[in-house]
């Protein structure tokens, strides 16, 4: 009598499209962070089983992110017998609000600032007001 062990030694894949490219956004509350939504990667294994998809800093799709350094998003996928598959990653950068504005009246402003603030800093406010046609001011 004859036996056969068949070994797996094929990884997982993560779908072709299935990771996000890398997400710009904006902050949109005061607490300087933005909400993120994406979809998570889709992966397959030739053993037909789901394969096992974590993601490495335990980042979740719907979470805040703070604004400033580039977050690194990043998936791994493995099958039951442990084979390790490609990664998937993307950035997510949350960047502070760059707000302009220009109100035109016979006194009129022209606005131009930065919002963002750091551990309760303003980091960047620069702004003119025309007061009137030959003269402003800067603070």
């Amino acid at each position: 009598m004859f036996g056969f062990l068949i070994t797996d030694k094929e990884p997982p894949e993560f779908i072709d499209g299935e990771c996000p490219e890398d997400i710009i956004l904006y902050i949109d509350l005061s607490d300087n962070t933005a909400l993120v939504y994406w979809a998570p990667p889709i992966g397959r294994d030739n053993s037909g089983e789901p394969p096992i998809i974590v993601e490495v800093h335990g980042y979740e799709p719907n979470t805040r992110f703070k604004a400033g350094a580039p977050h690194l998003v990043k998936y791994t996928i493995r099958d039951a017998t442990g084979n390790i598959g490609s990664s998937c990653q993307f950035m997510i950068t949350v960047n502070c609000k760059d707000i302009n504005s220009r109100s035109k009246s016979k006194s009129y402003h022209t606005y131009k600032y930065i919002i963002c603030v750091m551990s309760s800093v303003l980091l960047n406010f620069s702004e003119y007001a025309i007061i009137s046609q030959n003269s402003y001011i800067q603070w």
